[in-house]
């Protein structure tokens, strides 16, 4: 199974024959977005296809449905959808436009970030970041899953090894088995290198590289 980020920005497990095949799509998004479609004949703004029209379709899901993964972090701390933007995907799709929004970009370059991570989905609480930034604006409680992330294991192996008796700081000891270098300083270091170095655990270094960080990023406390 791989862990996969939809272009509407929710996450879900996917089978790898599932994604060599082509057949898994999106997160479900997409037959919501199909059983919802409006009937033939009505007049439509046609972007409903769009990776953007996507991304506003997983940020009201987030904060609009219980059956959510990620309601409990959105919706469900009281965060919601301003009224401008919860009916009106043209409202949104002219906010993101305007402060820069690129449908052709890379995955993962162009994210709705709130600065407040207390605040609602809104123009002044809004900004378009890429991955790293919304790494850095991060302050919610997290749960075993983000956990786990953040230690470069996944959700299953570390309940597993719960299940069978160990702690959550025993659970999260074993690092991934990777070999990996880290450009740092014009000089290419071992995780275990830079773990010793800088104090940070290993499998928090390993997570950070596999999200995209570079740099001092890599190893800041």
């Amino acid at each position: 199974m791989w862990e996969c980020v939809c272009d509407c920005g929710n996450i879900c497990l996917v089978a790898s024959t599932s994604l060599k095949c082509g057949r898994t799509k999106s997160c479900g998004c997409l037959r919501e977005e199909y059983l919802h479609a409006p009937k033939a004949g009505k007049k439509t703004h046609g972007k409903a296809n769009s990776r953007l029209y996507a991304v506003w379709r997983g940020m009201k899901q987030r904060c609009n449905d219980p059956n959510s993964d990620n309601y409990h972090r959105y919706g469900g701390r009281g965060i919601s959808v301003c009224a401008e933007w919860e009916s009106d995907f043209t409202a949104f799709e002219k906010w993101a436009i305007e402060n820069g929004y690129d449908e052709t970009a890379p995955q993962g370059k162009f994210t709705v970030d709130r600065i407040d991570n207390n605040g609602n989905y809104e123009p002044s609480n809004c900004r378009l970041a890429d991955m790293k930034t919304q790494y850095h604006n991060r302050n919610l409680p997290k749960s075993l899953k983000e956990i786990a992330e953040e230690h470069g294991l996944t959700y299953d192996a570390v309940h597993q090894r719960m299940k069978k008796g160990a702690s959550l700081e025993d659970a999260l000891k074993k690092p991934l088995r990777q070999k990996v270098r880290v450009l740092i300083n014009g000089q290419y270091k071992t995780v275990k290198e830079l773990s010793e170095k800088s104090g940070v655990p290993e499998s928090t270094i390993y997570h950070r590289v596999r999200i995209g960080l570079d740099g001092k990023d890599i190893i800041s406390a």
